[in-house]
């Protein structure tokens, strides 16, 4: 090997290196970033978004123009939601896959349900029962990553 070839051959190990992660943490934080890219959680952060917005909004009638905005929001992301896969489905093989997928796919048509009565009612301007059906569609968060991550 000429002492150019050595030289050439090093620069190309040391540029690899520099561009691998360093540690293990720091390659699973590259993954975690994949991750949280992907369609599926860019659509929950929707929801979530506009959860925040109705929490502080539903006490108030004179806001019930921008919770039904954000409301129809949650409706389109939801919607989209329930047509994408996830790792745990991902993960399963078979009958399994199949069971989580049915059992994600009825959680989220019963989120989405409380969705379209929580509209219902700001459109017959009952904030009293949106704020109880907010209440419910947290639970259905919270009961969905429970069972359909690895959070639960």
């Amino acid at each position: 090997m000429t002492l150019r070839s050595a030289t050439l051959f090093a620069l190309a190990l040391t540029a690899l290196f520099i561009t691998l992660p360093t540690t293990p943490v720091e390659a699973a934080r590259q993954l975690e970033t994949v991750d949280d890219d992907s369609p599926l959680l860019q659509e929950m952060d929707v929801i979530e978004g506009q959860l925040k917005l109705l929490r502080r909004n539903l006490k108030k009638p004179e806001e019930n123009a921008n919770s039904l905005k954000a409301i129809q929001e949650m409706q389109r992301a939801a919607v989209a939601c329930k047509a994408m896969s996830f790792p745990m489905a991902e993960a399963a093989e078979g009958e399994a896959k199949a069971e989580i997928l049915k059992g994600y796919k009825l959680e989220m048509i019963g989120m989405i349900e409380t969705i379209l009565s929580m509209e219902r009612a700001l459109l017959n301007d009952d904030n009293d029962k949106a704020r109880e059906l907010y209440k419910t569609i947290k639970g259905f968060e919270d009961s969905g990553h429970e069972k359909f991550t690895d959070e639960g």
